[in-house]
């Protein structure tokens, strides 16, 4: 009868050898893994910031943001909300080396929407301590765990402004009232037409019977503008056309999105439930008020925005006007961004 092969014992010295080449595999496996994900995050971060900086160099032209992403989707063929993360991961990280290596670029695509940076940084502290995989970290965010009651219902800064306000220019040789929205008229008030090249004059307009005077405010910073304005159509919910009165019988029309929160995206059930709402509670408005703020990302001019459906006096309106921002926010329905 012939002898079965038998595999020899190892000694201690070759077992040592077998699990230190084993060690250094998945070492390696791990090294190679997360040099991938930094290329990644390179990649797309480069990609936001391409992206962001088209953007401000197309700024002055309206809707240009909406679009761009929606053309830039469909000729490299690749996801919407890819290039949308990507412009968020680099606004967010503008420093790409702040971005911990343990961040992957999944987990990366869930923390750019937590609006917050305090719970967003929470979130990666997290990450990074108990190697959270981008599963984990996804079970995580849905629970809200790392949210106390204040981050969940925060409330928002805002001042009410005041109407007829503007600002008077030296623009081409002539003294110009800037009307918000880079929209300029020349100047009705000819006690004021001595303007200089360096110098703007702040102040309150009043109507006359046939002509207007300016009182001016002082030497303070242009104020964000206050107006009365007539809903068009409520795009999202926090977006919405409107056109509005400028004064001396100007009008313009403006896309404008609410300052400070943030919906989900459209196509979600909480997306169309924040639509819905808006729609609801500016149905039946003869005017709502808008306190302006320079322009976001995709060149949308921030709002805040007060209505009350009862209200037929813009001035009263513009004083104690429930403000939509916040009611947003109040119903859960919006978070802070």
């Amino acid at each position: 009868m012939k002898n079965e092969l038998t595999t020899p014992l190892l000694t201690s010295a070759v077992q040592t050898l077998v699990e230190t080449i084993r060690t250094e595999i998945e070492a390696g496996k791990e090294r190679a893994y997360l040099a991938m994900e930094q290329e990644k995050r390179l990649t797309y971060w480069n990609v936001g910031k391409q992206i962001k900086e088209h953007l401000l160099q197309n700024a002055d032209r309206a809707d240009y943001g909406d679009n761009l992403i929606g053309q830039l989707s469909k000729e490299l063929d690749l996801a919407f909300n890819l290039l949308y993360d990507s412009v968020r991961f680099y606004e967010q990280y503008p420093e790409i080396l702040h971005a911990h290596a343990k961040l992957t670029w999944t987990h990366i695509r869930m923390l750019v929407h937590v609006p917050e940076k305090q719970s967003r940084q929470a979130f990666e502290r997290k990450i990074i301590q108990e190697n959270l995989s981008s599963r984990e970290l996804q079970k995580l965010l849905k629970s809200g765990k790392n949210k106390s009651k204040k981050d969940e219902i925060p409330t928002l800064k805002v001042e009410r402004g005041q109407p007829h306000i503007y600002c008077l220019k030296k623009l081409q040789g002539q003294t110009m009232v800037d009307l918000g929205f880079r929209t300029y008229m020349k100047s009705p008030f000819t006690e004021h037409e001595r303007v200089s090249s360096t110098k703007e004059i702040i102040g309150k307009t009043e109507k006359l019977d046939q002509s207007y005077r300016f009182i001016p405010a002082g030497p303070e910073k242009v104020p964000h503008y206050t107006y009365k304005a007539y809903v068009i159509e409520v795009i999202d919910g926090d977006t919405l056309w409107v056109n509005i009165d400028l004064g001396f019988d100007m009008w313009s029309n403006q896309k404008l999105r609410l300052k400070g929160i943030n919906t989900r995206e459209l196509l979600s059930p909480q997306g169309q439930n924040a639509k819905e709402y808006m729609e609801t509670k500016l149905k039946g408005c003869e005017f709502i008020a808008i306190k302006t703020y320079w322009r976001d990302k995709f060149t949308r001019y921030l709002a805040d925005i007060f209505y009350n459906k009862s209200e037929k006096d813009f001035l009263s309106l513009v004083n104690n006007g429930k403000h939509l921002n916040q009611e947003l926010l109040d119903k859960e329905l919006a978070v802070k961004y």
